[in-house]
Protein backbone atom coordinates (compact mmCIF):
# COMPACT_ATOMS: atom_id res chain seq x y z
CA UNK A 1 0.00 0.00 0.00
CA UNK A 2 1.55 3.55 -0.91
CA UNK A 3 0.78 6.35 1.11
CA UNK A 4 1.07 9.96 -0.30
CA UNK A 5 1.10 12.90 2.10
CA UNK A 6 1.01 15.92 0.53
CA UNK A 7 2.65 19.33 2.28
CA UNK A 8 1.65 22.74 0.92
CA UNK A 9 3.84 25.53 2.06
CA UNK A 10 2.48 29.20 2.08
CA UNK A 11 5.28 31.48 0.94
CA UNK A 12 2.95 34.73 1.68
CA UNK A 13 2.82 33.87 5.47
CA UNK A 14 2.69 36.26 7.62
CA UNK A 15 4.80 37.29 10.75
CA UNK A 16 2.17 38.73 12.55
CA UNK A 17 1.52 35.16 14.56
CA UNK A 18 4.98 36.35 16.63
CA UNK A 19 7.19 34.05 18.74
CA UNK A 20 6.58 32.44 21.94
CA UNK A 21 9.97 31.96 22.99
CA UNK A 22 10.59 35.67 24.60
CA UNK A 23 7.46 37.47 25.94
CA UNK A 24 6.84 41.39 25.79
CA UNK A 25 5.38 44.02 28.49
CA UNK A 26 4.34 46.59 26.76
CA UNK A 27 4.97 47.43 23.00
CA UNK A 28 8.06 49.27 23.71
CA UNK A 29 9.93 46.09 24.10
CA UNK A 30 8.55 45.19 19.76
CA UNK A 31 10.87 46.77 17.40
CA UNK A 32 10.32 48.11 14.17
CA UNK A 33 6.84 48.81 15.04
CA UNK A 34 5.73 45.45 16.00
CA UNK A 35 3.19 45.32 18.77
CA UNK A 36 3.11 43.23 22.20
CA UNK A 37 -0.17 41.37 22.08
CA UNK A 38 -1.49 38.62 24.21
CA UNK A 39 -3.02 37.72 27.56
CA UNK A 40 -1.43 37.52 31.34
CA UNK A 41 1.66 35.38 30.38
CA UNK A 42 1.26 34.69 26.60
CA UNK A 43 2.63 37.94 25.46
CA UNK A 44 4.76 37.85 22.39
CA UNK A 45 5.27 40.64 20.24
CA UNK A 46 3.28 40.81 16.60
CA UNK A 47 5.88 41.59 13.77
CA UNK A 48 4.99 43.42 10.98
CA UNK A 49 5.70 42.87 7.72
CA UNK A 50 9.04 41.54 6.90
CA UNK A 51 10.39 41.67 9.99
CA UNK A 52 10.45 38.58 12.47
CA UNK A 53 12.40 37.49 15.79
CA UNK A 54 11.50 37.62 19.09
CA UNK A 55 11.03 41.15 19.46
CA UNK A 56 11.01 42.05 15.37
CA UNK A 57 14.56 42.77 15.41
CA UNK A 58 15.04 41.02 12.26
CA UNK A 59 14.50 42.50 8.40
CA UNK A 60 14.27 40.20 6.24
CA UNK A 61 14.13 42.64 3.28
CA UNK A 62 17.54 42.70 3.99
CA UNK A 63 18.87 39.42 5.03
CA UNK A 64 20.54 38.86 1.79
CA UNK A 65 22.69 42.70 1.29
CA UNK A 66 25.99 40.95 2.09
CA UNK A 67 27.39 38.19 0.58
CA UNK A 68 25.68 35.13 2.15
CA UNK A 69 26.43 33.01 -0.51
CA UNK A 70 30.01 33.33 -1.16
CA UNK A 71 28.90 35.04 -4.72
CA UNK A 72 28.24 31.25 -5.27
CA UNK A 73 24.57 31.10 -5.25
CA UNK A 74 21.30 33.29 -4.83
CA UNK A 75 20.44 34.04 -1.52
CA UNK A 76 16.81 33.96 -0.64
CA UNK A 77 15.41 34.91 2.28
CA UNK A 78 12.95 32.40 4.83
CA UNK A 79 11.20 33.36 8.03
CA UNK A 80 10.76 30.20 9.13
CA UNK A 81 14.40 28.61 10.46
CA UNK A 82 17.67 30.46 11.84
CA UNK A 83 19.33 31.81 10.05
CA UNK A 84 16.48 33.31 7.72
CA UNK A 85 17.91 32.44 4.47
CA UNK A 86 19.59 29.98 2.27
CA UNK A 87 21.09 29.68 -0.37
CA UNK A 88 20.62 28.10 -4.09
CA UNK A 89 24.42 27.06 -5.13
CA UNK A 90 25.83 27.42 -8.72
CA UNK A 91 26.34 23.95 -10.08
CA UNK A 92 29.93 23.01 -8.51
CA UNK A 93 29.55 24.52 -4.72
CA UNK A 94 27.85 23.48 -1.97
CA UNK A 95 27.58 23.88 1.86
CA UNK A 96 24.59 26.09 3.50
CA UNK A 97 26.90 29.57 2.14
CA UNK A 98 28.02 27.71 -1.10
CA UNK A 99 31.23 27.65 0.47
CA UNK A 100 32.20 24.04 -0.49
CA UNK A 101 33.20 23.50 -3.99
CA UNK A 102 32.88 19.63 -5.11
CA UNK A 103 35.98 18.39 -6.02
CA UNK A 104 36.11 16.63 -9.94
CA UNK A 105 38.03 13.72 -10.77
CA UNK A 106 37.69 10.69 -12.72
CA UNK A 107 37.84 7.04 -11.63
CA UNK A 108 41.06 5.79 -13.68
CA UNK A 109 38.99 2.56 -16.28
CA UNK A 110 41.45 0.07 -15.86
CA UNK A 111 41.84 0.35 -12.37
CA UNK A 112 40.99 -3.31 -10.37
CA UNK A 113 39.67 -4.12 -6.79
CA UNK A 114 42.16 -6.70 -5.38
CA UNK A 115 41.04 -8.20 -1.69
CA UNK A 116 43.87 -9.46 -0.24
CA UNK A 117 43.99 -11.39 2.71
CA UNK A 118 41.31 -14.13 4.27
Amino acid sequence: MNIFALVVVVSSFSSTLGFLLQSCNNDSDCKNGGSCQGVDRYKRCHCEHNYIGNSCEIDLGHICDSNRCHSHGRCEASRFYPPYYFCHCETGYHGHDCQCKFCNFSIVPDARLVIVGS
